[in-house]
This record gives structure tokens, sequence and C-alpha cells, in this order.
């Protein structure tokens, strides 16, 4: 596997263990600094996955799930043992992603793991679906391990979209796996389902931000009435 897709892999994660840690817990660092504290861990765990390439799952579990227990520790205001409940649930999620696509995908084209992960095209595929899955068991769990005060509603039509995604994924792999399809049709197929990925998720956290927004618009009004009372 290229690193650039180990990087944009562990960037995500990355990325995923912030915005889980940030919605049931508060910042004890400033957001540079926690950005940096992520590069750092995550980026020592990429080292070594690159460096073992990507072949002892076990230590590649164990780095991860400690890549996530030392940006938490260090960027948000949580008890250790806490922090480390949490650590080993995400790495589980992510772990159980990743089977449940990889093989998912193995028994539909009847052909082995390894077989799948020499077409850089179906592994990318597999990885978006895996990460997809990863980030909305974060996203479910965020909201079940928040404090009840914070908890939100969220529509079940919001599913819609990353169920609809999941789809398309498992769609476009089945195209670029036929042997007829031209490698420029891969490359579309690809650069699409990228795009689709990045629209899902920037539609979860522009939904987060409107909730957060009407919470606080709520909060000052309340406040307002109870003055005006007063």
């Amino acid at each position: 596997m290229p690193v650039w897709v180990y990087i944009l892999v562990y960037l995500f994660e990355g990325f995923t263990a912030y915005l889980f840690f940030s919605e049931i817990s508060l910042r004890r660092r400033p957001l540079p600094a926690c950005i940096a504290v992520g590069l750092l861990t995550f980026g020592l765990a990429m080292v070594q996955n690159v460096a073992m390439g990507n072949s002892n799952v076990f230590w590649n579990v164990i780095f991860s799930a400690l890549a996530v227990f030392l940006f938490a520790l260090f960027s948000f205001s949580m008890k250790p043992l806490h922090i480390l409940a949490y650590s080993a649930i995400l790495t589980a999620l992510n772990l159980a992603a990743e089977l449940i696509v990889v093989f998912a995908t193995s028994s539909l084209a009847d052909a082995s793991t390894e077989a799948l992960y020499a077409q850089s095209y179906l592994f990318a595929l597999d990885t978006l679906g895996s990460k997809l899955l990863y980030f909305l068991a974060c996203y479910l769990l965020s909201r079940l391990a928040a404090p009840s005060n914070q908890r939100t509603r969220v529509p079940v039509s919001l599913f819609l979209y990353p169920a609809a995604l999941l789809g398309c994924l498992l769609g476009f792999w089945y195209i670029c796996a036929e042997p007829t399809t031209s490698d420029q049709a891969r490359q579309v197929l690809t650069l699409l389902s990228v795009v689709l990925f990045l629209a899902t998720v920037t539609l979860f956290l522009a939904f987060q931000h409107e909730i957060r927004r009407d919470s606080e618009l709520l909060s000052i009004r309340q406040e307002y009435e109870r003055q005006k009372m007063e």
C-alpha cells in the first residue's frame, strides 16, 4: 500500500478520535496543541505500521490503541481509566469495521484478502467503506457517551446519506472488480467515492454545528426571558 494512503488513513483516524473526545469531554489544551499531539501520536503509529508492512495485526492494533490513548490523555480532561476504556472501544470499532468490509467484499468477489489488497482500486474502496463505518460508529457512540444535558436528537433521515454511500461504494467496487473495466473508469469511480465520502462526513459535521448553534441560541433566549421576568 502506498505511503500516502497510510498518511490519509491515520489522519482520518486522528480526526475521528478528536471529534469523538471533543463531544464527550473538554479540551485541556488549545486546538493547535491538540493537533500537534495528534500528528505526533498517530504519526508514530503510522511509522510503526509502515515499518512492519501492515503484516502484524496484533501490533498494529496495539499501537493504534496507544495512539488514541496518548492523544486523548494529553489533549482532553478525562480520567485516565475512562480514556483507556474509550481507546479500547474505538480501536475495537475500527478493527471491526475493517474486518466487516474486507471479508464482505472478499466473499462477494470469491477471492482471498491478499488478492484484493494487490488491487489498489479495490483496496481504496474497501478503505473508504471501513472508515465510513468507523466514523458512523464513533458518532453514535459519542451521542450515547455525551452528558445527558448535551445530548441531541439525531434524525433517522440523516443516516440515509451514509447508507446510500455504502450502496454506491459496493456498486463501484463491483464495477472496478470487473476485468473489462478500464483503468480510467476505475480512477473516476475511486475519485467519485472519495468525494462522496468527504461530502457525507461534512454533512455530519455541518449538522453537529447547527445543533450546537441552535442550542446556544436557545440558552441565550432562555436566559433573556428569565432576566426579563425578574
